[in-house]
């Protein structure tokens, strides 16, 4: 193998290396993202948990209240009733957001394995040509070995043939 032969599986080396760490900092945006994306999901999962506890509040008050001795006038229930409605909007804002962020959280999950794939397929593909590459150094060492034997036998048998004359 020829120093060229070296040089070529050099670069096809040095290009798969640069390959690896591209896909290896978009892994790492991925994760990072997907992070981000499953903080936002535990915040919107403590924000429907506060308003379920506003709702059951609201109700176990409402339910206090039918319950007491003193008469409930129809403004105070139109006014806990329309604050109720209100709580309940809020509350199913607040899952719909919820499974919003787990949506996200679910497509940067795919994101961060598809990453993760390509990464693997990129180290597999590096690892084949370094392989390949400390081959074509060993072919290279091995030729350029047997070159010397071969030039070392010839210098001998010429100082022989020389003595002889």
């Amino acid at each position: 193998m020829s120093a060229a032969a070296i040089g070529k599986w050099r670069a096809i080396v040095a290009a798969k290396t640069r390959r690896r760490e591209r896909i290896e900092e978009e892994a790492a945006r991925d994760r990072r993202a997907l992070a981000e994306r499953e903080a936002a999901r535990d915040a919107a999962r403590r924000e429907v948990e506060q308003a379920q506890a506003r709702c059951g509040d609201h109700a176990d008050g409402m339910a206090a209240r039918f319950r007491g001795a003193a008469a409930l006038s129809v403004p105070d229930y139109v006014r806990h009733e329309n604050w109720r409605v209100a709580l309940k909007d809020a509350l199913d804002a607040a899952r719909k957001e919820e499974q919003k962020a787990a949506g996200a959280v679910e497509r940067h999950q795919e994101r961060v394995r598809a990453a993760e794939a390509r990464l693997a397929r990129a180290g597999a593909a590096l690892d084949r040509c370094r392989a390949r590459l400390d081959e074509v150094r060993r072919a290279a060492a091995h030729a350029a070995e047997l070159a010397a034997d071969e030039e070392a036998v010839d210098n001998l048998l010429a100082r022989r043939y020389a003595s002889k004359r």
